[in-house]
């Protein structure tokens, strides 16, 4: 289930319309802690991960190509990721876009909850255990606080947490 390099290469340079939803660059990718693919017909379908966000939070992510979309392959890997996260991190969360109906009701069917109403996105997190839910409690206040920062502070911010 792990996705060999040469074929997370191969994918990710093969999307097309499904950029709208992925924002990912393929560094970001590579850099993740851990990737994995989901195949159809002998075909990389889709791939998922982990990748951590601010260099602090456990940050899941899932591409699934438009025309294997609708056979339960973004479930499969939704599934595979939170159950090798629970080896690893206390909690994970994601961003998804408001308007990707499908993929925030896959979401919430595996249990995320939204933390953060960001515009055009909801960000969402899944707790594994107690230590976990705190930190997604806290999470709302971080990044209100974080975003409620002047510009300048914020990159000064960044740079002396991450």
């Amino acid at each position: 289930m792990h996705a060999k390099l040469e074929d997370v290469l191969s994918f990710f340079i093969s999307l097309r319309q499904e950029r709208k939803h992925f924002t990912l660059s393929l560094r970001e990718v590579l850099n993740s802690d851990f990737v994995i693919g989901c195949w159809f017909d002998e075909n990389l379908a889709g791939i998922g991960g982990i990748l951590k966000t601010y260099h602090l939070l456990p940050t899941l992510f899932i591409v699934v190509k438009a025309r294997f979309q609708g056979r339960g392959l973004g479930s499969e890997l939704v599934e595979s990721i939170i159950r090798l996260s629970k080896e690893s991190y206390d909690f994970i969360c994601l961003t998804v876009l408001k308007e990707n109906l499908r993929a925030l009701s896959l979401y919430r069917k595996n249990g995320f909850a939204i933390y953060y109403d960001k515009g055009r996105e909801y960000w969402m997190s899944l707790p594994f255990n107690r230590k976990g839910e705190i930190l997604s409690r806290l999470l709302p206040f971080f990044f209100r606080v974080f975003y409620s920062l002047p510009p300048l502070l914020r990159v000064r911010a960044r740079q002396l947490l991450w």
